[in-house]
């Protein structure tokens, strides 16, 4: 069970990152692009140590990453309600507000955040 929420974990965090990616070359302005790109290094660290990791859940790296997920959590909410002003290409933002729901709650239900 756990490792197979962890790879759904990785794996929605993977799909958001390149959804962001997409939403990166349609924002029209450099400060919303910049915005997007730190999301995305911050979404990417974390896939990084989800592949580098086996966690026993106990463990402190375990926790560790768990409170930087819960910050990249509170990113992603900030940016999932600006989005809509942030990105005008409609089928661009939508798909990546889905991307955002669904990562935050893996990542909520895996880390217990």
């Amino acid at each position: 069970m756990a490792d197979a929420l962890k790879t759904d974990v990785h794996d929605a965090f993977q799909q958001l990152y390149d959804a962001l990616d997409d939403a990166y070359w349609a924002a029209t302005t450099i400060e919303t692009k910049d915005r997007i790109r730190g999301v995305a290094e911050a979404i990417l660290d974390a896939i990084t140590e989800l592949n580098r990791k086996e966690f026993d859940e106990r463990s402190a790296k375990f926790q560790e990453l768990g409170q930087t997920m819960s910050k990249v959590n509170a990113k992603l909410s900030q940016l999932k309600d600006d989005i809509d002003n942030l990105i005008h290409n409609i089928k661009t933002a939508a798909t990546v507000a889905s991307y955002i729901d669904r990562a935050i709650e893996l990542a909520v239900k895996y880390f217990k955040i």
